[in-house]
C-alpha cells in the first residue's frame, strides 16, 4: 500500500469518526436539555414546542448517520475503486 493511500485512509477514518462523535454529542446535549426551555425564550416558546423541536433535532441527526456512511463509501469507491 502506498504511503499516500495510507494517509488518506487514516484521514478519512479520523474525519468520519469525528463527524459521528460530534453528532452523538449533539444528540446527548439536546436530550439533556429538553426538559426546560432556556430562560431567554421561556416567554415565547412552550415546553411542549421545545420538546418537539428537541425530538425533531435528534431524529434528523440520527437520520444523517446513513448519509455519512454513504459519503464515505462513495469516496472510497471513487478514489480507490479504480485500477
Amino acid at each position: 500500500m502506498q504511503t499516500f493511500t495510507l494517509v488518506f485512509l487514516i484521514a478519512l477514518l479520523f474525519t468520519t469518526s469525528t463527524q459521528i462523535w460530534l453528532a452523538a454529542r449533539h444528540t446527548r446535549h439536546v436530550r439533556a436539555h429538553q426538559d426546560k426551555v432556556p430562560e431567554e425564550f421561556a416567554s415565547q416558546i412552550s415546553l411542549s414546542d421545545h420538546q418537539k423541536a428537541a425530538d425533531y433535532t435528534c431524529a434528523k441527526t440520527r437520520a444523517g448517520y446513513p448519509g455519512i456512511l454513504l459519503h464515505v463509501l462513495l469516496l472510497l469507491v471513487f478514489t480507490l475503486g479504480g485500477d
